[in-house]
């Protein structure tokens, strides 16, 4: 360079650091049989990678995907670049979560810019339970603390579940061909997402009956409620304990109850059965003939309109009516008592509350 007297120039210097370290330098001028020098010193400045928060994904249905953001950030001076290498997710459940489909596993980072990366959770089909994984960030971050960055994954796949508020439900007695009250059951979701009672089967056996989940949804730790009946058949008593199990199935699980109830109705049976035919009786006489009777149900049975058709015949006292508990008997008369000659005939009639066999009837002679 030649400079006129009182004339100058600039000298532009650049500093490259190839390492992390202090530097120095001697800048020699020479010109005209003299000479100068100038010391320069310069210190390089390293990236710095930021040390991201773990990330916690909470509950997500298992048929739902939710996507969180890991934030890197290089903290180096602006002239600084930080490279990531890789990114790789580890552990005992990393097949649950997964880098978005957009997420570059390299990248670089000028001081002062961040990246989000992008992880999505539940990946695959995992079963429901809590999961965790790590997210490792390999940088070229001086620091060895910081060339490898753990970043903690958690989430937990939620997912609906049932249980009965009761095992066993009794009716007690129910009386035949009698729908019984109801008698409700709760379908709790004791799991930790929504319940779709569209997807909850409710079933029992007969004489049993159930109705279905009218809740269209049931929130976790909400409880529906299913009615249940019983109306026991003449033919299963008396007497007759019923037992069926209510089985309440989701997703390939079944929660059952036990249902109880006694079907009972009277029964009646006669003990010492009534002579219809009197034979002879003399004008004027009487002749009695009787009729026993028991309950061997399990139901108070009722007789009524105890009767005898035909002039000649009647019920002995004023019965009209009669309770008979179970493993109680009574009997009955009927007396033929003639006031003319001739053939006479008529009918003993009662009427029970047997569902099988309502009414006794015997023929009368005499």
């Amino acid at each position: 360079v030649s400079l006129l007297q009182n004339e100058n120039t600039t000298l532009s210097l650049t500093y490259e650091p190839t390492s992390i370290n202090s530097h120095t330098a001697l800048v020699n001028i020479s010109g005209d049989g003299e000479s100068t020098s100038v010391t320069l010193s310069a210190r390089s400045t390293p990236p710095d990678a930021s040390e991201p928060d773990d990330v916690q994904f909470g509950f997500v249905p298992a048929e739902n995907t939710a996507t969180e953001s890991v934030t890197l950030e290089n903290l180096g001076a602006n002239s600084t670049t930080l490279e990531v290498t890789d990114l790789n997710i580890t552990g005992p459940d990393s097949g649950s979560f997964a880098l978005a489909a957009e997420q570059s596993q390299t990248f670089e980072l000028g001081g002062g810019d961040t990246e989000d990366i992008a992880i999505e959770f539940p990946a695959g089909d995992p079963p429901a339970s809590s999961k965790s994984a790590t997210l490792t960030i390999d940088t070229t971050d001086p620091d060895t603390d910081q060339q490898q960055i753990n970043v903690g994954l958690s989430g937990s796949v939620a997912a609906p579940d049932i249980q009965l508020n009761r095992s066993d439900i009794d009716f007690g007695e129910v009386p035949t061909d009698t729908t019984s009250s109801s008698i409700v059951v709760g379908v709790t979701n004791n799991g930790t997402a929504e319940l779709n009672s569209d997807d909850v089967d409710v079933s029992i056996n007969s004489p049993f009956t159930v109705s279905e989940v009218t809740q269209d949804t049931i929130v976790p730790g909400g409880t529906a409620p299913v009615s249940i009946n019983v109306t026991p058949s003449i033919t299963q008593t008396p007497p007759t304990s019923l037992s069926e199990d209510l089985d309440v199935t989701f997703d390939g699980r079944t929660r059952t109850a036990t249902i109880n109830a006694t079907g009972i109705q009277p029964e009646v049976t006669v003990d010492q059965d009534l002579t219809g035919d009197f034979g002879n009786v003399p004008n004027g006489s009487s002749e009695i003939t009787q009729l026993t009777l028991s309950n061997t149900g399990n139901e108070t049975l009722q007789l009524s309109n105890i009767t005898a058709s035909g002039s000649a015949f009647n019920i002995v006292g004023s019965q009209q009516r009669v309770n008979l508990t179970t493993g109680d008997s009574t009997t009955i008369g009927v007396s033929f008592s003639p006031s003319t000659t001739g053939d006479a005939s008529g009918t003993f009639t009662l009427d029970t509350n047997d569902p099988t066999n309502s009414t006794v009837t015997r023929i009368l002679n005499g």
